[in-house]
Order: structure tokens, then C-alpha cells, then sequence
């Protein structure tokens, strides 16, 4: 039972490292030209498989350990700015 709270910290520690390297592998991308093949290929792929575009936030938080397409679009947007 003393195992369950620090698997469920390890488990939100290892979620949003995945989420910042994510973020930062598309800035990268964005740095280097691909901005716009970026967001059009995160597009196709969630059409393709037939995702949850808008998941609800606090699950899409605790249950995916990527982002979601449209927080991924969003951060795009930003960038490219």
C-alpha cells in the first residue's frame, strides 16, 4: 500500500518529462523550417486513427504521456510567431 502514492508520483514525474521533451522535439522542428509540415502532419495523424481530438484536460493530463494534437498545434502557433 506504501507503494501506490510513489508509483503514482513516478508515474506523473515520468508523464511530464515526456511532455516537455515532446514539446521541445517540436520546437526544434519549427526552429528548423518544419513548423507547417509539423502541425499538418499531427492533423493527418489524428484523422487517420480516429483519435479524441478534445479529450477532457484533467484525464488527458494524468492518462496520456504525450500531448494532445491541439495543445501540440497550439504550442506550433506560438513558436511560429
Amino acid at each position: 500500500m506504501m507503494f501506490k502514492p510513489v508509483g503514482w508520483l513516478f508515474i506523473v514525474t515520468n508523464v511530464l518529462i515526456v511532455r516537455g521533451l515532446e514539446f521541445s522535439a517540436d520546437k526544434f522542428s519549427i526552429n528548423v523550417g518544419y513548423g507547417t509540415y509539423l502541425k499538418n502532419a499531427l492533423i493527418q495523424l489524428h484523422i487517420k486513427n480516429k483519435s479524441n481530438m478534445v479529450p477532457d484536460p484533467l484525464y488527458a493530463w494524468l492518462k496520456f504521456d504525450h500531448p494532445t494534437m491541439i495543445e501540440r498545434v497550439d504550442a506550433a502557433d506560438k513558436c511560429m510567431l
